[in-house]
């Protein structure tokens, strides 16, 4: 298999339910990006003038979002399962890879801003687990903007309102989302360890 065939992608969302739950961003505010170093955790940088908007997810978001991150997990292993596979001695019917999960992130992508190229292979946003994610997750509220578009290994990936895109975490995943020209781009990210 390429690298690519693990890379999913899922409508799961309706378009209602992303119109509902942009109404519960209004709530909070936002602030921007910022990057962490691997080799020096305390560090980071940002590039005020190009980094999106990030929120951090109630309880209440986290309760509407979880059953949709779920069901794209749930799929995902489905898909990759193999027969007679047994992990970490469990013998169960269900092979879980996935023991817990981050609590969600949303992105505001304005005009102007954009993810620079990065992969998830990391470990120092994630202090309070040992190792890294095993699995990426990017949902996606609306494609009524121009631009932004989510790039993996230099291979565009369209996705439209209600989508989750389901990737491994590791360094074989680089991905970036372009700089918005018109409208506004709002997601959200979580990860699975």
């Amino acid at each position: 298999m390429n690298v690519l065939d693990y890379v999913t992608v899922e409508n799961l969302m309706s378009e209602e339910f992303c119109k509902d739950f942009l109404k519960l961003t209004d709530k909070q505010e936002w602030e921007k990006h910022r990057w962490t170093y691997s080799n020096e955790p305390f560090k980071e940088s940002s590039h005020k003038e190009k980094e999106v908007d990030i929120q951090s997810t109630t309880v209440e978001m986290q309760n509407a979002l979880n059953p949709y991150i779920q069901r794209a997990t749930e799929t995902y292993l489905d898909k990759f399962h193999e027969d007679g596979l047994v992990f970490s001695g469990n013998t169960d019917e269900r092979i879980w890879i996935v023991t817990e999960f981050t609590s969600p992130r949303l992105n505001k992508y304005e005009v102007g801003t954009k993810m620079r190229k990065h992969y998830d292979h990391i470990h120092s946003c994630f202090e309070d687990r040992k190792g890294i994610p095993v699995l990426s997750f990017v949902g996606v509220f609306n494609d009524d903007y121009e631009g932004g578009k989510f790039m993996l290994r230099d291979t565009e990936y369209v996705l439209k309102t209600g989508d989750i895109l389901i990737m491994p975490s590791v360094f074989l995943y680089p991905h970036e989302v372009t700089e918005i020209t018109k409208g506004t781009r709002y997601s959200f990210v979580a990860w699975a360890f």
